[in-house]
């Protein structure tokens, strides 16, 4: 070949090397300038977290949350699920916050990052982790539960509480309205089996006090809370009502009610239906009580006033309501309200001897019969009636007959728990007892009434040392709550604890029962002189009237013969009960022959026959 055509064939091989060369030079990928590379390698944290898209997925994972509670929390409400659903719903949300923002950082640049084996070892430990803290939660707010339901109603159980009405008149004297208005709403909802409703002793303690709903509901253990207001214009009475979730404080029910004051007991039967009806409460006619029409105002406010005055206790507040309740029925015959008001204002004035017992239990028994005439299912009224046989009859038969009646009736007032669990445990169905009263106590927790009544029982069924837990709590929730020092001391007196039983009943006040125990442990500590003194001052003083606490003193003094004597004259006056034979005080004389014919007197019944005492 000639040395030109070489030279050109290696002209274009070269060309085609150039070519070549250039080309994989464009297709080769181009070195990142300096800056760019150093932009990357020196990322700030916020700059990868907007890269990887975390604050994206972060809120996403908010508003789900957000709405995942409130759809929890509607359920709840709606199929009556327990109130740990929302509780546990926020836990679990809580939580899985660290396993959204996990999968942002992998996963939230494109989706261009696989799931090593790596990233589902840390998402599985994530996991374990959040059980196991979950297992915790659970395992401590069961625990907390269980420790609040002990004290306290469960909220599974519809357990609501009616607080004191407000008063919306212009003057402002229209307090024992609103005050009985709340009452009288409280007690048609106890008669619903169903619901399980705060006493009024516990209820009202909040009156005037302006808690926060939410601390109120915990602290009476309820889910729901009613309020409301009242307010009169002429023959007119507006009622509002309103129905409150204790955990949220939001309300779940209002309504507002204009009525003519006749129709004033219309109107609380109405706002009870509709409450029991917006908690899924079938009301029926065995539990909702028949309608009645104030023909004669007067007289409904008079009842009004006897049971704002009955709730004070003492015995001018006794003497007061009693007083109202008769001049309503002078009015109205046919208020059956102010018939169980009066019984019992006359029981507990016959009790603390504000009327002879001779006359006094009389009375109260042609009471009783005659609410029992009108009104056959009538707790108070059976209850009444056992009382009668236990401390006037000495009639075990019959004491055992109206307290089965009063079971009967479905008790679920506290105050009718108290009364018929006293008489069980006169007739010694302690079982029954026990069961009631714990049942008062539930429903009245902040009650010192019930607290004592607790202690009674069970100082009778030989447990003083709980017997001396429930009277220290009735003194705690009132310190001069009537009675409760002297039966803590007593409890204290039966345990050996002479001193400490001395200082407390020196709290208590003055009454002959004080006077006679501090007589009896006086002479226990030593101080004969200051025995006798105290002795002689209550016996000069009260004469055959105090019986009874008089027998105690002696009793405690060793002195049988004067202890007997005293015995008898009680028993003469009726101020004997069938309890006394078990009544720990009189231990010191079951020896003695004249103790068997003294409860041999007091255990028969007038009909010859004996009542099993099971």
């Amino acid at each position: 070949m000639l040395p030109s055509a070489r030279s050109a064939q290696a002209g274009a091989m070269a060309n085609q090397e150039e070519s070549a060369a250039q080309q994989n030079a464009a297709e080769a990928p181009k070195p990142q300038p300096f800056t760019e590379r150093a932009a990357v390698v020196g990322d700030s944290v916020w700059d990868r977290v907007k890269r990887h898209k975390v604050v994206e997925w972060s809120l996403a994972y908010v508003a789900f949350g957000y709405a995942a509670l409130h759809g929890s929390q509607m359920l709840r409400e709606a199929f009556e699920w327990p109130s740990s659903v929302p509780r546990f719903t926020f836990y679990v949300l809580l939580l899985g916050l660290p396993f959204a923002v996990t999968l942002a950082w992998y996963h939230g640049h494109r989706a261009q990052h696989r799931v090593s084996r790596a990233e589902i070892s840390i998402l599985v430990a994530l996991l374990l982790i959040a059980g196991s803290v979950l297992w915790v939660l659970s395992r401590s707010t069961h625990n907390h539960d269980n420790r609040e339901s002990a004290g306290t109603l469960s909220e599974s159980n519809k357990a609501l509480a009616v607080l004191p009405f407000l008063d919306l008149s212009q003057a402002h004297d229209q307090d024992y309205l609103a005050d009985g208005m709340a009452e009288e709403i409280l007690d048609l909802l106890t008669r619903i089996p169903q619901l399980n409703v705060i006493g009024r002793t516990s209820a009202f303690q909040f009156k005037g006090k302006n808690e926060d709903l939410r601390t109120v509901g915990t602290k009476l253990g309820v889910a729901y809370i009613v309020e409301g207001s009242v307010r009169t214009s002429g023959p007119r009475v507006r009622v509002t009502a309103q129905l409150i979730d204790s955990h949220t404080g939001s309300h779940v029910w209002s309504e507002s009610y204009d009525r003519d004051f006749h129709d004033v007991l219309v109107l609380q039967d109405e706002v009870a239906t509709s409450i029991a009806r917006e908690l899924r409460v079938v009301v029926t006619p065995s539990n909702q009580p028949a309608n009645e029409s104030v023909r004669n105002p007067e007289a409904y406010m008079l009842y009004l006033r006897g049971r704002l005055a009955f709730d004070r206790g003492d015995m001018s507040a006794l003497r007061e309501s009693q007083a109202d309740f008769e001049q309503a029925l002078a009015l109205e015959p046919a208020l059956t309200r102010a018939a169980e008001g009066l019984l019992l204002a006359d029981l507990n004035l016959v009790y603390d001897n504000g009327i002879p017992s001779t006359t006094g239990w009389p009375l109260v028994r042609d009471l009783a019969q005659d609410i029992v005439r009108r009104n056959p299912t009538s707790v108070f009224a059976h209850s009444a009636l056992a009382w009668v046989h236990a401390y006037y009859d000495y009639d075990l038969a019959g004491c055992n007959h109206e307290l089965d009646s009063a079971l009967a009736s479905r008790v679920n007032d506290p105050v009718a728990l108290m009364y018929s669990a006293w008489i069980a445990a006169v007739v010694r169905r302690m079982d029954v007892a026990e069961r009631l009263i714990h049942q008062a106590v539930i429903s009245d927790p902040l009650s010192p009434d019930a607290y004592q009544g607790l202690g009674a029982v069970l100082r009778d069924a030989g447990d003083l040392a709980g017997a001396e837990r429930a009277f220290r709590q009735s003194i705690s929730i009132s310190p001069t709550f009537g009675y409760s020092h002297l039966y803590l001391a007593q409890v204290l007196y039966y345990r050996g604890q002479l001193a400490d039983a001395f200082t407390e009943a020196t709290v208590e006040e003055s009454s002959p029962a004080r006077q006679s125990f501090l007589a009896g442990i006086q002479f226990a500590l030593g101080h004969k002189h200051e025995s006798d003194e105290l002795l002689a001052a209550v016996t000069q003083k009260v004469g055959d009237g105090d019986a009874y606490w008089i027998a105690t003193a002696y009793t405690m003094r060793g002195e049988k013969d004067e202890a007997f004597r005293w015995l008898n004259k009680a028993y003469a006056n009726r101020d004997l009960s069938l309890h006394t034979p078990v009544d720990p005080v009189f231990a010191s004389l079951h020896g003695d022959p004249r103790w068997g014919t003294l409860v041999k007197k007091i255990s028969s019944s007038p009909h010859g026959a004996r009542a099993p005492a099971t």
